[in-house]
């Protein structure tokens, strides 16, 4: 086994800061179970921990955390992956923002976690390389705390996020 509960993740949507009433065009929580999003290497779940935080984000009935019910594995590599994501264009000073909740509990020195995004390139009919664009999450959180990592870069491409767990 592990020796730390891992990261646990609820309420993602991205936003476009600056712009008076404008919608989230992603919004995300998990409460209907996996959906379209994926797993690589399985550790993470959805579901409501017993571990960890011992409850979601402001007590919803489910988030995405790496094994929900106690430590995770020593030796793991594992991604949450969202379903496709179309970011709407942004013009100005306008900025677009990946917002979520996170809770998290690392206690060796080389696991942690990492927020990542990857491209489809429409030419090559395909998913480009996984790029870090947060983190690394280490250490221990002590509570759900908001993250909000800038996507301007990527306004107006269609991505996916990417939340990868690495222990060794």
């Amino acid at each position: 086994t592990g020796i730390g509960t891992g990261w646990y993740i609820d309420e993602l949507t991205v936003v476009t800061v600056s712009v008076i009433g404008s919608a989230p065009p992603f919004s995300e929580n998990v409460e209907g179970g996996f959906g379209d999003w994926s797993v690589v290497q399985g550790v993470w779940e959805i579901g409501t921990p017993t571990a960890g935080p011992g409850a979601c984000y402001n007590d919803s009935a489910q988030c995405a955390g790496t094994v929900l019910d106690g430590n995770y594995p020593g030796v793991a590599d594992s991604r949450l992956i969202s379903a496709p994501i179309e970011l709407q264009a942004v013009s100005g000073s306008d900025e677009l923002r990946l917002r979520f909740w996170q809770w998290f509990s690392y206690q060796a020195v080389h696991d942690n976690g990492l927020i990542q995004i990857s491209l489809w390139d429409g030419v090559g009919g395909s998913w480009q390389p996984w790029q870090d664009i947060g983190g690394p999450v280490t250490a221990s959180s002590g509570a759900w705390t908001r993250m909000d990592v800038d996507l301007t870069a990527y306004a107006g491409e269609r991505v996916r996020i990417g939340f990868y767990h690495t222990t060794n």
